[in-house]
């Protein structure tokens, strides 16, 4: 019960549009696409797959293999995905990787969810986070991109070219170079090693402050 579409296949719906090389299309409105699939939103990010299956009812796309999206300067890809094409909101798990082209980072995790509409991702499982000047290893993650603010939750590991920070949640704004980091907060520099409640650090300044519990170990000096 289904029509069989060949060679550049073009549907659209409600101000989204799907481009394929083959696909059966049924009587729900329901299809199954295959090759070479774009999903092109209103909005302006794009989607590409192997295969595609589209839900008319409930307007959610399941794609598989070497599926990619790109959203602004913003590069996704995994193996599988679930896209709800009227709240853009993507969905993936198994891995995916994400490159960001401004700010040179890479970010990899076993599942994450992208909310297209505020620009915002939420990763779980195996969060690494590698930019030119550190390396973010943790569980939960919660970034923006519109307002570049990274949020850190669960155990945390930042690692620079001589310091290692660990905390269990705080946030880092890439564009102010500032942040703060809360619960068992530590900063490892070298010899020195810094323990607060909280710490809070400006990059463009180059000034910090420990909040509550502090303590300096010089483990040189003892």
């Amino acid at each position: 019960d289904a029509q069989r579409l060949i060679g550049h296949v073009h549907l659209q719906l409600e101000g989204t549009t799907f481009f394929c090389d083959s696909a059966y299309l049924f009587a729900n409105d329901d299809f199954d696409a295959f090759g070479k699939i774009q999903i092109l939103d209103a909005s302006g990010g794009t989607v590409s797959a192997d295969f595609l299956h589209f839900d008319r009812a409930s307007k959610v796309a399941t794609l598989r293999e070497h599926v990619v999206l790109r959203d602004k300067d913003m590069t996704l890809t995994t193996g599988f995905l679930t896209y709800a094409v009227d709240s853009e909101v993507a969905v993936y798990q198994g891995g995916g990787k994400i490159v960001s082209s401004v700010n040179k980072n890479v970010l990899t995790s076993k599942n994450g969810t992208y909310f297209g509409a505020t620009e915002t991702f939420h990763f779980k499982r195996q969060v690494i986070l590698k930019n030119p000047n550190y390396v973010v290893t943790c569980d939960t993650m919660q970034y923006n991109s519109g307002s570049e603010i990274t949020y850190f939750r669960g155990p945390t590991t930042i690692t620079g070219d001589s310091t290692v920070i660990y905390c269990e949640n705080g946030y880092y704004d890439s564009r102010k170079d500032e942040s703060r980091f809360g619960k068992h907060a530590r900063i490892k520099d070298g010899s020195t090693i810094l323990v607060g409640d909280s710490i809070y650090y400006n990059g463009v300044t180059n000034l910090g402050e420990v909040f509550g519990n502090v303590h300096i170990r010089d483990t040189t000096e003892s």
